[in-house]
């Protein structure tokens, strides 16, 4: 069953969809979509409507919603820095309207994920853990990085790259003068203060991480540059790092995915991962 939903932020109406099994059952669990990008409700390729509908169709109730200024809610757009907002309305809305409502999962892609990121720490009693999909991130000195690790040093394993040096197909100038800004750019200090905090927004997600206590599970694609970028991210700080041994934060590769997960396969094994994720978290049984 799928029916429309609205509610409000700041006397601004909100809306969304809500996909509900066939059965009489009391609501006890929600998942909660947050959109990302520049997107609606619907999602990229029709992804959030697809997940909604396959995490629905094994017994999981699941809101998908447009915050201020997007698709069809009210308002100007804010961008994923400002949702914390419209998440906590549409919260607020689903506690309101099923009583027995226990778990409440958020499962976000993109920018829609780092704004989960942001929210989280502050609502942590009603959120009881998030499913993240490639997590946006801003810095240019974590991209360079992660272009360096996951791209130049697995070129130099290639039989194809020695081979166009030695047949002098290969622009060594242009190449090194790339490596050159690359290497550059990655061992700079990420300038841009995010939000006139002096704080960029890597560090800021960082601390929403660790300041969130439940259970985070991160869905890397290995062909999205932003997906290793926030790997590359966590891997190194020392309180994820802990969280990662301790199972609070796991982590699953999509092979062969990208960003959006286009292709028909990777993104079926992708909503099986996020259903798997989901049913662990908030111990549902499936």
């Amino acid at each position: 069953m799928e029916r429309t939903i609205n509610f409000s932020v700041e006397h601004k109406k909100l809306y969304g969809v809500v996909h509900l099994p066939d059965n009489d059952d009391p609501v006890t669990q929600f998942v909660l979509m947050i959109i990302g990008g520049a997107q609606t409700r619907i999602g990229s390729h029709r992804n959030y409507v697809q997940l909604a509908r396959f995490l629905c169709s094994h017994g999981l109730p699941v809101m998908r919603f447009d915050y201020e200024g997007q698709g069809d809610s009210e308002g100007d757009f804010v961008g994923f820095e400002y949702a914390g907002p419209s998440i906590r309305a549409a919260i607020d809305a689903l506690y309101s309207r099923y009583s027995a409502l226990r778990h409440l999962i958020v499962w976000a892609l993109c920018d829609g994920a780092t704004a989960s990121i942001l929210y989280a720490p502050q609502d942590g009693e009603r959120i009881s853990s998030m499913v993240l999909a490639n997590p946006f991130l801003e810095s240019e000195t974590e991209k360079a990085q992660t272009i360096l690790k996951h791209y130049y040093v697995k070129r130099l394993m290639q039989p194809e790259f020695w081979r166009k040096i030695l047949t002098l197909h290969f622009d060594i100038k242009e190449s090194a003068n790339s490596l050159s800004t690359m290497m550059k750019t990655s061992a700079a200090t990420a300038e841009d203060d995010w939000l006139q905090t002096g704080k960029s927004l890597s560090q800021w997600v960082l601390e929403g991480l660790n300041a969130y206590p439940k259970s985070i599970h991160v869905l890397v694609s290995t062909n999205d540059i932003q997906g290793l970028q926030f790997y590359n991210l966590i891997r190194k700080d020392p309180h994820c790092r802990k969280s990662i041994r301790a199972g609070r934060i796991k982590i699953s590769f999509i092979k062969g995915g990208d960003h959006t997960f286009t292709d028909p396969q990777i993104k079926k094994k992708a909503f099986q991962k996020s259903l798997t994720a989901i049913i662990e978290s908030a111990h549902i049984k499936g």
